[in-house]
């Protein structure tokens, strides 16, 4: 009986001990950015990633561009304080922020003119392209919040939030709302020229440049999915795309769309890619509006030197010579279970329910859009076909 009562004893005292332990712990809420102290812990759920709770954070970025610990100021010590044994690596959002607002900054009469204004140019993109080393090669996770009315106004090259993005680097789960850029070449909302992988981001406003210009990135050398862009997409020049400029190389292009509009004055514009001679696009579409002075266009891709499939465009399309209402041109390469449904029509010769000028394969696809030309070399599927070759499809 002594013996009984001594084991419950312990057991009655062990579960209050728990009891305690599960209150205390109940009563200690999670930190938030009211709460975090960055210069005591950067990274304060032990994750590898450095919080970013104000428009200061984000712009540290550009003196610590591998992630590996904070950094204020180019003048300032990098501190990893809080980070795990295995280090930091990137960088994450604790909230949605927006350049418009005054609480969002740890400093507003300092930072938010100088970053908000179209007269002093607003934000400078994070990184650059010319020095590899100095390229994004970190992790940027946004935790599925959104970053609002980034403004940049620049006569410069590579301009987006971040300038490069390296074959290391990684920015996922981020949506940027009421974007206004206006750049020369290799303009977007996101990465001026990417090498890396951009998984799960949305971008919506405005994107204005010259050449190489794209709603999400102006040039793709790695890997885009799940991706989207909305918005008013403007060129002056050569290769503009409704989420690219430009897919090329081992550019690879999957489940991801654009709608709004898509306008150029010059070749190579697509509501999708200006110019795609990467590894892949598929799975993707378009349903923007695109609208050009020049050759190849397209409502999904302007020129095509890379394989397509799965894919759709759906806006009506116009253009001068080689106008489709997919693909502008498709060199020889292959287009495979795809489709367009938009209107198509132009003032010069190869204008293509499907695809305005081929020399490659079309597979298992179709067009449904009217056909209107003042040119040579109209058809309901293809303009003109030269020694490409056409099985399973029809318009």
């Amino acid at each position: 009986m002594t013996v009984w009562i001594k084991k419950s004893l312990a057991c009655l005292l062990l579960s209050a001990a728990l009891i305690v332990a599960h209150t205390a712990s109940a009563q200690t809420p999670p930190p938030t950015c009211n709460t975090i102290n960055i210069t005591t812990d950067i990274d304060n759920d032990d994750d590898g990633l450095i919080d970013i709770c104000f428009l200061e954070d984000l712009d540290a970025i550009r003196y610590q561009l591998d992630g590996s610990g904070y950094r204020p100021s180019a003048s300032a010590v990098t501190t990893s304080t809080g980070c795990p044994d295995t280090g930091c690596n990137g960088y994450e959002l604790w909230r949605s922020l927006d350049f418009t607002n005054n609480a969002h900054y740890r400093d507003a009469s300092a930072n938010k003119a100088r970053w908000t204004t179209t007269s002093t140019g607003g934000w400078s993109p994070i990184g650059e392209h010319d020095d590899p080393k100095r390229r994004f090669s970190g992790i940027f996770n946004g935790n599925g919040h959104t970053l609002s009315n980034l403004t940049i106004y620049s006569t410069a090259n590579y301009i987006a939030l971040f300038a490069a993005l390296s074959s290391a680097g990684t920015i996922t789960n981020i949506d940027l709302q009421d974007v206004n850029v206006r750049g020369h070449r290799r303009v977007g909302a996101l990465v001026g020229r990417s090498y890396g992988t951009i998984s799960t981001a949305t971008v919506a406003g405005r994107f204005n440049g010259v050449y190489l210009v794209g709603g999400l990135v102006g040039v793709n050398d790695g890997d885009i999915n799940n991706s989207r862009s909305s918005g008013v997409t403007s060129g002056k020049e050569l290769f503009v795309g409704g989420l690219a400029g430009m897919n090329r190389n081992k550019g690879v292009i999957s489940n991801s769309y654009s709608s709004g509009s898509v306008s150029g004055m010059g070749n190579h514009v697509g509501g999708l890619v200006g110019w795609h001679w990467g590894t892949t696009i598929a799975n993707s579409s378009s349903t923007a509006q695109v609208n050009s002075m020049g050759n190849n266009v397209g409502g999904l891709v302007g020129v095509n030197n890379g394989p397509l499939s799965n894919s759709y465009s759906s806006g009506s399309v116009s253009g001068s010579e080689s106008v489709g209402g997919l693909v502008g041109w498709n060199g020889q390469v292959p287009i495979s279970n795809s489709y367009s449904s938009g209107s198509v029509s132009g003032t010069g010769r190869f204008v293509g329910g499907l695809v305005g000028g081929n020399s490659g394969g079309i597979t298992g696809s179709y067009s449904s859009g009217s056909v209107n030309s003042t040119g040579d070399s109209i058809g309901g599927l293809v303009g003109w076909n030269f020694k490409g070759e056409i099985t399973g499809s029809y318009s």
